[in-house]
């Protein structure tokens, strides 16, 4: 019986730890690491703006507007939570869907050399917002598992080899991508609203 006791105490200990670990230690690491990647992010731009590398220059609207889209982004970094974005999905499923036509119309309005740089910028977002939230919600790690089936017979069905590139690229488009534009809704991004095709930078 003492055996059993002692046990069942260390199990829910170690349970108590792990989650102290989780909360407290984790899981502000992961966000700090997320906004220090936006931080790099916007460093990148300025600096290349200033040294001329980039087709643009501090008093361009897009250059402003690009630059906000990713303060804004810093600031909602606490609240991008796949539970938030999933609430919204299902909640408000009109809105999103205009916001992101408008924020396409507005990037259609851009040079070609401004859309390269909207584009290298959008891919750096969104892997460091796919990256945070791969790190701090074990729900997405549920998602994806439960995913991968449904992945799987679409690939096949679009008479892609099934190889793990082939998945990883729909798991992307399906899923990942639709949770990205909706944090980016959220946060109240404009030009990186939404996925951005354009020439690498």
């Amino acid at each position: 019986m003492n055996t059993e006791i002692i046990q069942a105490t260390v199990g829910f200990t170690g349970v108590i730890l792990l989650w102290i670990f989780w909360y407290y230690c984790w899981k502000p690491y992961t966000l700090d690491r997320f906004r220090q990647d936006l931080f790099d992010l916007r460093d990148d731009l300025f600096y290349g703006t200033a040294n001329g590398k980039m087709p643009t220059h501090f008093d361009s609207v897009f250059y402003r507007e690009t630059r906000e889209d990713l303060n804004k982004m810093i600031r909602f970094a606490h609240e991008a939570k796949l539970a938030n974005a999933i609430l919204m999905i299902v909640l408000d499923r009109g809105v999103t869907p205009r916001a992101l036509e408008k924020s396409k119309a507005a990037r259609d309005a851009l040079t070609e050399e401004e859309r390269s740089i909207l584009a290298w910028v959008d891919e750096r977002q969104e892997q460091a917002l796919t990256r945070y939230l791969m790190t701090s919600s074990p729900a997405l790690w549920v998602i994806l598992a439960l995913g991968f089936i449904p992945v799987f017979v679409i690939a096949m069905c679009r008479s892609i080899s099934a190889d793990l590139d082939a998945c990883r690229a729909i798991f992307k488009t399906e899923l990942i991508s639709i949770v990205v534009d909706q944090l980016e809704y959220q946060a109240g991004q404009r030009n990186l609203l939404g996925p951005v095709r354009a020439l690498p930078c």
